[in-house]
């Protein structure tokens, strides 16, 4: 009991990137044999990623209500002998760049790679079954998989790779899906690669968006960037937009 409540404590500063290297993969460990601990840890990277969405969307709002005030501040009262303005827009304009320097200085500060991962991974939606089969394993993988029930899972799926003609690239994804879940980027990398060494175009988005992000969990900042560069410079791809974001982010 009272290592749960030590966990649940931890989980913030987990997110945050403020655990010591022993504790963070103390909580590692913890997170792979607890699902409980998970999925609080997705409630509350949610919400992190939701206050941040915000405190962006707002900031050059905020900034004009600040020039707003001020102007309405400095500015001589109606009726008041008239007097030159330059200087009152001189000081605004000075609070102003001061605000948004100190913003885009704290900004362009490089972030916590696991921090980045966190706002920007989300599981690859597969489905595991082809509409000409009727394969029972499969289809409990498939309801395991959506419903992130990811230890339960990996053995099945461990399984199935072992059979050439049920590994299709779909289950492979998922299972390097399932593998970063569980804080394994490098077994997800094999994944991947093996996918990218068969050729197929159909998932090729998908092998360098998430080889990126299995890079930069395993804190490998120019190999992510280096798939990220490739994603960014189509715009037709799907997670051209997302890469861009995330390159500007690093």
């Amino acid at each position: 009991m009272e290592d749960n409540k030590w966990l649940l404590e931890k989980i913030d500063d987990f997110i945050l990137g403020k655990l010591d290297t022993d504790t963070a993969q103390i909580f590692r460990e913890a997170l792979q044999k607890d699902d409980k601990l998970m999925e609080e840890l997705n409630i509350r990277k949610a919400i992190y990623d939701g206050l941040e969405t915000h405190r962006r969307r707002n900031l050059r709002l905020h900034i004009k209500g600040i020039h707003k005030e001020m102007l309405e501040e400095l500015m001589p009262q109606t009726g008041a002998k008239k007097r030159v303005l330059w200087p009152y827009w001189a000081a605004a304009s000075i609070v102003i760049f001061a605000i948004a320097f100190a913003w885009w200085f704290k900004s362009s500060q490089p972030q916590n790679p696991e921090d980045l991962y966190f706002a920007y991974f989300e599981p690859y939606d597969a489905s595991l079954m082809q509409r000409t089969q009727n394969d029972t394993a499969l289809l409990l993988i498939s309801n395991l998989y959506k419903n992130k029930k990811y230890k339960q899972v990996l053995p099945l799926m461990e399984a199935q790779l072992n059979n050439p003609a049920a590994a299709s690239s779909t289950l492979i994804l998922a299972t390097g899906i399932t593998y970063l879940e569980l804080d394994q980027p490098r077994k997800a990398l094999d994944l991947f690669e093996q996918i990218d060494g068969r050729g197929d175009f159909n998932f090729a988005d998908e092998v360098k968006w998430y080889s990126a992000l299995a890079y930069l969990k395993a804190g490998e900042m120019d190999r992510s960037k280096t798939y990220l560069q490739q994603l960014s410079s189509n715009k037709k791809n799907k997670y051209y937009k997302n890469a861009k974001e995330l390159l500007n982010d690093l």
